[in-house]
C-alpha cells in the first residue's frame, strides 16, 4: 500500500501549542526495521497505550498489522525522501527545516489533545529523529529494540521475496543476494548507531531491549519497560500475542562480501546492549 508524502499545515505555531508539545509524555517506540517493534507495538496497544487511530495495516511480511500511526510515518517519510529520495532509508538523521519543526509540533498536539493517555507511536524512521523529538517533547520516553543484524538483513531479504516475487531469481545469484545483505546491513548501522549515540549522550527515559533477550526472558523485560513507563505490563499477555515462528533467534550465516560489514555492525550492537 502506498502513503502519500504529506502536505505542510502553512499556520504558524502558536506558543500554546508550543507549550503543549513540550508537556506531552509519549511513549516513543523505535528501533531498525525487522526488529520487533510492530510485537512490541502491538504488545503495548493491547496493553491500554493509544497508539494511534489511523494505523498502517498489515501486509505481506507483517500480516498482524505495523501498527504505526500514518501521520507520523508520512512525517518521517515525506523528509527522508527529500533528503536523500527514500522515504524508508537514510545515511543518517536529516536536515531539518523550521517548517519540519512546525510540522513536528503539529503532530505532537493534535495527538495530546486527543485526551487519550498514554499515547505514543512507532515508526523504525523516528530512529533518524530522534534528537527532533527529544527537542519538542522533553518528557517523551524512548524505548528502542535492536535485534543482531544479520537476523534483521535476512528478514528484510525474506520480507522482499514476499513484496516481488517476480525479483526473487535475480537476488537469489551469489552477487545479488550479497549486495542486498550488505545494503540492509549498512542501514542497521546507521539506525542503531544513531540510536547508541543517542542513549550515550541522553540521560531520558530511555529503555533499550534486546529482542533475543525480551524473547528469553519476558518479564524481567517487561518490568523494566513498566518501571520506567509507569505501565501495568504482564508477561502473560505478551507471550499470547508473540508468534514464535515468526523471527529466528540464533545469527544468520551471510556472504563473505558482508563480512567486514557484519562486523562494524556487531561492534555497534555489543555497544548497545553493554548500556
Amino acid at each position: 500500500m502506498q502513503y502519500s508524502l504529506g502536505t505542510h499545515d502553512k499556520r504558524s505555531v502558536s506558543p500554546r501549542e508550543s507549550e503543549e508539545a513540550r508537556q506531552a509524555s509519549p511513549i516513543i517506540l523505535t528501533g531498525m526495521h525487522r526488529s520487533g517493534t510492530s510485537m512490541m507495538a502491538r504488545f503495548l496497544h493491547a496493553s491500554g497505550v493509544d497508539m494511534g487511530r489511523d494505523l498502517v495495516p498489515g501486509g505481506p511480511g507483517n500480516e498482524r498489522g505495523h501498527f504505526e500511526d500514518v501521520r507520523f510515518l508520512e512525517f518521517h517519510s515525506r523528509i527522508l525522501h527529500r533528503e536523500y529520495g527514500s522515504g524508508a532509508w537514510g545515511p543518517g538523521p536529516p536536515s531539518l527545516t523550521s517548517r519540519d519543526r512546525e510540522d513536528a509540533l503539529r503532530l505532537l498536539t493534535s495527538r495530546s489533545a486527543s485526551g487519550m493517555s498514554p499515547w505514543g507511536w512507532k515508526d523504525p524512521r523516528t530512529a533518524l529523529f530522534l534528537d527532533l523529538w527529544a527537542e519538542l517533547a522533553p518528557e517523551a520516553c524512548f524505548v528502542f529494540l535492536v535485534r543482531e543484524p544479520s537476523q534483521v538483513a535476512d528478514s528484510l531479504c525474506r520480507r522482499m521475496d514476499k513484496l516481488y516475487p517476480g525479483l526473487r531469481s535475480r537476488r537469489n545469484s551469489w552477487w545479488g543476494h550479497s549486495r542486498e545483505m550488505l545494503l540492509y546491513l549498512r542501514y542497521w548501522r546507521v539506525f542503531n548507531r544513531a540510536i547508541a549515540d543517542f542513549v550515550a549522550r541522553s540521560s531520558r527515559r530511555i529503555v533499550l531491549i534486546s529482542l533475543a533477550k525480551l524473547l528469553q526472558d519476558p518479564e524481567h523485560h517487561l518490568a523494566r519497560l513498566g518501571d520506567t513507563t509507569a505501565l501495568s505490563l504482564h508477561s502473560r499477555d505478551f507471550e499470547m500475542l508473540f508468534d514464535g515462528g515468526a523471527m529466528k533467534c540464533e545469527p544468520v550465516p551471510v556472504p563473505l562480501l558482508c563480512s567486514l560489514e557484519l562486523w562494524r555492525c556487531r561492534r555497534v550492537y555489543a555497544q548497545s546492549l553493554s548500556k
